[in-house]
């Protein structure tokens, strides 16, 4: 078998971070979204832990570490493309800066915005992966 089909074999295995990435930055857009609605209905469902600023911050902690995780190597090994990188940057200001700086009652604006661009990241990413791949496997 040749190297790069051993590559791609090998890889589908793995734990797709864009994936995870994705879909984790996602529902961070929503829960952020959602939260301003939802927040007079949580205690009715027992759900306040949702709206712990704690638990929003360690959702982004654990985006950022997602994305960290997947966009360094992928960059590195493959696509050598600075597009998701970009995007997860300016998303990430974009939230850090609006819990840090920006009044609260723009939150529900600025933060799903920031969680959309580094789900966009992710897309691009895995996009840009999968484009590599290919070409990888056409050449043999």
């Amino acid at each position: 078998m040749s190297t790069a089909l051993t590559k791609v074999h090998h890889t589908k295995h793995r734990l797709n971070l864009d994936g995870v990435g994705f879909i984790a930055s996602l529902l961070c857009a929503i829960h952020c979204v959602a939260m301003p609605f939802a927040i007079s209905f949580l205690p009715l469902l027992g759900w306040e832990l949702l709206a712990n600023p704690a638990i929003e911050t360690g959702i982004t902690f654990f985006s950022m570490c997602i994305s960290v995780s997947s966009f360094i190597p992928s960059y590195k090994k493959s696509h050598h493309n600075w597009s998701p990188i970009l995007l997860l940057i300016i998303g990430l200001s974009i939230i850090f800066c609006t819990h840090l700086f920006g009044p609260e009652e723009l939150e529900f604006i600025f933060i799903p915005i920031g969680g959309v661009l580094i789900s966009l990241a992710h897309y691009i990413n895995w996009k840009l992966i999968k484009r590599h791949r290919y070409s990888c496997c056409d050449d043999n």
